[in-house]
């Protein structure tokens, strides 16, 4: 561990195939490069090599490959087989080595596993024994259900074919919590997503101690610290990814977590370093910058001259979220405000829930950014919490298709409503009562409650009675085989290229181009491009591979994945460098690319074809 080492092995004089191997692991990368070095006796050996994933439907050549480690040539046989089924054998002698193939043809998504083996008449054994995912043609398209049911009520949902989670609960804390869970489990880690996990893990430990239970999570906690401590500048400040440029507000809303982080005595060293950044930029800030700044000086309690800065408000023409988070600083800070304001200007949903400002989708002044900053306003103020019930409402009763839009909109949701959720705890819950009937049949009086659907399709009626509140989860994942294209946000093209020249078929080999060209309707903050490879090929070298406006890759076995802070109205090109190793034919996904935190906008182009010869 951690330097070199060497032992001795004894090869027993027989005819038995011997091999030994060191692994050699990068920890920062978390990568590892095998080494196999073979001492053998009137030996052969056997290599198998195959994708490391395929799609359903896909053809490929798969290799396998017999070397002879004697001096005089060896008859042998030797056979591929799919699933322990044996699907090609042949007698061949071997001098030095002998390559061959085996085509296969996965029809079902799930695995496979594949066996090369050779065997000497009257001698020697080996083989080599390979599994990998086989994924479906198309894309993952989610459909969900969630429903607040406060009162005596009854309704009926579709129910799809294929599997259905359904979970109902009638303890907010459970609810709070499986949301938690969900935000702690999304699968990129750029360093906002960092921050929000960061703040859920956080919100679990307080719930945890305010129930008297154990808290299994502080190294994880810890671990996150730790990565955001990797990803600050030298300067202080954070980007969106690692190698991003600074972003003031990332900076401020990592530096708010990470504070809240040290109030519950976790260790994070470098705190003065954000906050000095802010302070120097804080002059040349303007708008939702300066506010956003502001006001997680406030929630620290850091000594800015705050009067001073709001005066630069005065004459300029505000958002209601301005006007909101405003006077929530006003609040924070013991200076005049109008409560007025924000009482006169709320609305009611047709479930008399409370909310402010418009349902959008800008970053700032939508309905959720402006709600929340009144439900704190009013947390304060108001002793009563006369309204906020009814704003809690709102947020639930937006949570539209089981989630709300993206990691900082749930992480903020959950940590503004988590405090009064907790209060209440030790309350006793009434009573409720959940028929379910039809693709279920059921009556429900202990909670949580949580099945798997897995029928045709077919409907579901819920009726509830009793008057505690029950929150109900149905939530169904599929797979759409033909997907079409969608191009009212973004128009997405994929073509090869070999030395800068188009190309139909790829050859085995030779480097290849994967080419994306995007064309962006309107500009857009924060785009991911999923960009899926054809398994026959393995990735060339993208160290240069990068264009003008992306500024992180996340490169998996099936896909890559390209980050962009912002991309101009325009066309844009992105290209990935492939290496063409099995001959077959190949289905190549839809490329996608779509706003980050707000995927509802989003293009694709169509399924294709890849060959390599």
């Amino acid at each position: 561990k951690n330097g070199e080492a060497s032992f001795d092995v004894t090869f027993p004089d027989n005819n038995t195939s011997w091999r030994t191997y060191a692994l050699a692991m990068d920890d920062k990368k978390h990568s590892g490069r095998g080494y196999a070095q073979t001492k053998s006796y009137k030996n052969i050996m056997a290599n198998l090599a195959l994708p490391r994933f395929m799609l359903q439907g896909d053809s490929s050549n798969v290799i396998g490959k017999v070397l002879n480690y004697s001096n005089k040539n060896i008859k042998t046989s030797t056979q591929f087989k799919l699933n322990n089924i044996v699907i090609s054998k042949h007698d061949t002698s071997v001098q030095n080595s002998v390559v061959e193939t085996a085509l296969i043809n996965p029809t079902n998504s799930d695995s496979i596993k594949l066996t090369y083996l050779v065997e000497q008449y009257d001698g020697p054994k080996d083989g080599e024994e390979r599994s990998i995912p086989v994924l479906p043609i198309g894309v993952e398209e989610s459909k969900g259900v969630f429903s607040v049911l406060s009162k005596d009520s009854s309704f009926t949902i579709s129910l799809d074919s294929g599997i259905t989670e359904i979970y109902i609960q009638n303890n907010p804390i459970d609810f709070i919590l499986k949301e938690i869970e969900t935000l702690k489990n999304y699968p990129y880690w750029c360093m906002e997503q960092t921050a929000s996990k960061l703040n859920a893990l956080l919100m679990q430990e307080e719930i945890k101690n305010k129930l008297q239970n154990e808290f299994d999570g502080s190294n994880e906690t810890q671990k996150l610290l730790n990565k955001l401590g990797k990803g600050q500048k030298n300067n202080g400040s954070w980007g969106w990814w690692e190698d991003s440029p600074d972003n003031v507000w990332m900076t401020a809303y990592i530096l708010r977590i990470i504070h809240k982080a040290q109030t519950m005595y976790y260790n994070f060293k470098t705190t003065d370093k954000a906050k000095q950044y802010l302070l120097w930029n804080l002059s040349g800030l303007q708008g939702n910058e300066l506010l956003t700044v502001l006001n997680t000086f406030s929630e620290m309690k850091v000594a800015v001259p705050y009067v001073e800065y709001l005066k630069k408000f005065e004459k300029d023409s505000l958002t209601m979220y301005q006007k909101f988070l405003i006077i929530k600083i006003k609040q924070e800070n013991k200076l005049p405000y109008d409560l007025n304001f924000i009482l006169k200007t709320k609305k009611e949903t047709v479930l008399r829930s409370i909310y402010w400002g418009d349902d959008n989708y800008r970053w700032y002044d939508n309905s959720i950014n402006t709600s929340l900053l009144a439900y704190k306003i009013l947390e304060t103020a108001d002793s009563n919490n006369t309204y906020l019930p009814y704003i809690r409402n709102y947020f639930l009763e937006i949570k539209k298709e089981n989630k709300w839009k993206n990691t900082v909109e749930t992480a903020n949701i959950l940590e503004t409503i988590l405090p009064s959720f907790l209060k209440e705890t030790g309350n006793k819950v009434k009573p409720a009562c959940v028929t379910v009937s039809g693709a279920v049949n059921k009556t429900i009086s202990e909670f949580p409650f949580k099945t798997l659907v897995n029928k045709g399709a077919q409907k579901l009626t819920v009726s509830k009675t009793g008057s505690s509140t029950v929150f109900f989860t149905s939530y169904q994942k599929q797979w759409n085989n033909h997907p079409q294209k969608k191009e009212d946000y973004y128009n997405i093209k994929t073509y090869y290229e070999v030395n800068g020249k188009k190309t139909e078929t790829l050859t085995a080999g030779v480097t290849t181009d994967l080419v994306v060209e995007v064309n962006v309707t309107k500009k857009a903050d924060y785009v991911m491009i999923e960009v899926p490879i054809p398994a026959g090929c393995s990735y060339g070298d993208n160290k240069f591979n990068v264009s003008y406006y992306e500024v992180h890759r996340e490169y998996f076995k099936n896909k890559t994945s390209i980050f962009c802070q912002e991309l101009a109205q325009g066309k844009h090109i992105f290209k990935i460098k492939l290496q063409p190793r099995f001959t077959g034919s190949y289905y190549l996904n839809p490329a996608k690319a779509e706003l980050m935190y707000f995927p509802v906008f989003y293009g694709r182009n169509e399924i294709k074809k890849t060959n390599i010869k």
